[in-house]
Order: structure tokens, then C-alpha cells, then sequence
């Protein structure tokens, strides 16, 4: 029987117990990246930071349910690093239901969303150290633009984008 799909909704600090049991159920994510365990304020750092500068509005965090449980989220932001780009702080799922086409799908709904809002291209950060999500999303069409150090995670950040597809 297939996964059923995961549905998005928007999240804010409501929600944010919730986003916390997420990012506990996804313990590899903090080890590869900060090589530490999940801590609860992960979950404020993912619904409340941003760059300096930008506007409130421009970001969304979305939830992605399996039903009543919060299955995974999509970190965003809109006008990042230009007015054209969207950029994808984060695509977190638990560890549960990795592998199993969730990551692509909500890829799709996030192309969608970033071109009805006039983005023309995607950009996001992976940290080296990361090869799971490395090899993601190089094999979703993102390609290294460039690298830089970030304080505080295991390795360089490797800066990719990809343009979004017309579809008119």
C-alpha cells in the first residue's frame, strides 16, 4: 500500500510543540549538520529566524501531516537572497518516512507555491557533511553555485539552485 500523500499547512508558534516532536524524530538531521542531539528550541529557531532585513511576511514554515501527525516541514523564503529566488532553509522529515518519495512531493507542492508567487528559481544551503541530503538534491536538478563557512554546523555550506521550470 503507498504512503498517503502529506498534506501542507502553514505553522506558526502554535504549533510549536508539535514542530519539536519533529525535529526529535529526526535525531540524524542534528547529528550530521550540528553534530549534536535534537534540542527542543530547534523548533523556535525554525519557525522564527531569518535573514537580517527581510520582511516577516517573506518567510513561511509548513507543516507536512500524515493525518494528525506532523510528518515533516518546509522551511522557506520568498525574495531570498534576490527578488526572484526562493530559498529553502529547511525540508525536514522523520526519519520514519524518509525514502519514500515525501521529499520529492513536497519539492513539487514548493515549485508551485515559489512560481505563483514569481519566483524564477530555487536556492538552498546544504551542509557538506550532510551526503544524504547532498545527494538529493543534486539528483533533484540543484547544482553547487558556491560554498561558504557558516559558525556553528559540521562543515562548509555548499550553496545550490535550480531554475524553476515554465510551465505556462
Amino acid at each position: 500500500m503507498p504512503d498517503p500523500a502529506l498534506e501542507p499547512v502553514p505553522l506558526d508558534t502554535s504549533h510549536r510543540a508539535e514542530l519539536e516532536a519533529l525535529c526529535m524524530a529526526a535525531p540524524g538531521y542534528a547529528w550530521t549538520v550540528y553534530g549534536r542531539a535534537p534540542l527542543p528550541a530547534d523548533a523556535l529557531e525554525i519557525l522564527e529566524s531569518r535573514p537580517p532585513g527581510l520582511d516577516p511576511g517573506a518567510k513561511a514554515v509548513v507543516g507536512l501531516y500524515a493525518g494528525t501527525r506532523l510528518a515533516g516541514c518546509i522551511e522557506w523564503l520568498r525574495g531570498y537572497p534576490e527578488a526572484d529566488t526562493a530559498y529553502i532553509g529547511l525540508l525536514l522529515l522523520a526519519e520514519d518516512l524518509q525514502g519514500r518519495g515525501h521529499g520529492r512531493a513536497a519539492l513539487a507542492w514548493l515549485e508551485g507555491e515559489a512560481r505563483r508567487r514569481g519566483c524564477a528559481r530555487l536556492r538552498l544551503a546544504v551542509i557538506e557533511t550532510n551526503a544524504r541530503a547532498l545527494a538529493f538534491w543534486s539528483r533533484e536538478g540543484f547544482r553547487e553555485v558556491l560554498r561558504k563557512t557558516i559558525p556553528g554546523v559540521t562543515g562548509p555550506a555548499v550553496v545550490m539552485e535550480r531554475p524553476l521550470a515554465d510551465l505556462s
